[in-house]
């Protein structure tokens, strides 16, 4: 992976959380766009990488540590998403 994909990777992981602090007040569409978001940044992260999301197995994925990077980075956005959930229902 190159320097600039990877910035641009680091770029877009903090505007990501950027905006889920946010957003952390709104509605379940806001979840929804959320969600959105981070399935583009893992699709994004996988394009950078050379490998079309989707049809890559997880035995690949899980001894790539780039792409594993690109799961763990995912999870954490999806976690996110949860909490704007959570915090829109209180």
């Amino acid at each position: 992976m190159t320097a600039q994909k990877m910035w641009t990777f680091v770029l877009v992981g903090l505007l990501m959380m950027t905006c889920v602090t946010e957003a952390s007040r709104l509605n379940r569409f806001m979840s929804n766009v959320c969600y959105f978001g981070c399935l583009a940044e893992r699709v994004a992260c996988f394009s950078s990488t050379g490998a079309i999301f989707g049809t890559v197995p997880y035995g690949i994925i899980a001894v790539t540590p780039t792409l594993e990077s690109c799961t763990v980075v995912f999870k954490i956005c999806k976690a996110s998403c949860i909490a704007i959930l959570i915090s829109s229902k209180i």
